[in-house]
């Protein structure tokens, strides 16, 4: 894939591409261990043969169809404990770069760290946190489903840029330009004063199913999102009930 030039300050200005790999977060992070990179550092590649999603859940993706990639953040404005503002940032990022090829749909976040089409998943993200040397290197892992048309199936319904715009076919290098562009943007915001607020705010104006009603695993009492908490928890409503829910605490039927 030939890589456009960037308007970035530092994110993909350093980039390298591998035709294949294991999985783009594995490979740099052995890269962070085993020598010095410049933040914004990012890896790509055509195809993954081990790739990873949330809960160890597998990346399946078709060789050269879709955008598989890691950057390398180091968040400093943030602690080990409010690192979900920068999953909220990647997020909105993602969301931003995928309604740009899909200007006639809504394109939402699907709290914690997908990003949905009409209830179909178009995009997921996997960030991994270390310290190294007392500071946070963030390993930020995303795939875009962009020219891919058959998928496995899947818990959550699948679908790519290009089955959302009747079967065009889209470069994937110039999805990755944009990519890089709205990730800076968000991520610098988190640095101005306000930049957690905004960013929280702005999750919560993109949220799927916001004021809409889920439910926990069988339960059949319905919830209604109300958005975040500074904990990075999912606000639930059921009557004059609240409840703060936690990543991985229950299993969301979201549809």
């Amino acid at each position: 894939m030939q890589i456009l030039t960037l308007d970035t300050l530092f994110v993909g200005q350093e980039t390298l591409f591998s035709e294949r790999l294991p999985s783009t977060n594995d490979f740099l992070k052995a890269l962070v261990k085993s020598q010095s990179l410049s933040e914004g550092y990012t890896v790509l590649a055509g195809e993954q043969t081990s790739g990873k999603g949330q809960n160890g859940n597998e990346w399946w993706s078709v060789r050269g169809d879709n955008l598989l990639t890691s950057i390398l953040l180091r968040p400093r404005s943030l602690t080990f404990d409010n690192l979900h503002y920068l999953v909220y940032a990647v997020a909105l990022g993602v969301r931003a770069t995928v309604q740009k090829y899909i200007p006639q749909q809504k394109v939402e976040v699907k709290w914690p760290n997908d990003v949905v089409v009409a209830g179909h998943k178009i995009s997921g993200i996997l960030i991994e946190n270390m310290s190294v040397k007392g500071n946070i290197q963030s390993i930020v892992g995303i795939g875009i489903n962009i020219n891919q048309r058959d998928f496995e199936p899947f818990n959550f319904p699948p679908t790519s840029i290009r089955l959302c715009n009747k079967g065009e076919k889209f470069d994937t290098a110039e999805v990755f330009r944009t990519l890089c562009t709205w990730v800076e943007k968000y991520y610098m915001t988190l640095r101005s004063p306000r930049g957690l607020q905004q960013i929280q705010e702005l999750y919560v104006s993109q949220l799927y199913r916001f004021g809409e009603v889920v439910h926990l695993g069988q339960n059949p009492i319905p919830y209604t999102v109300k958005g975040v908490n500074q904990q990075g928890q999912l606000i639930l409503e059921s009557g004059s009930k609240i409840k703060e829910v936690s990543h991985n605490e229950f299993n969301i039927t979201w549809n």
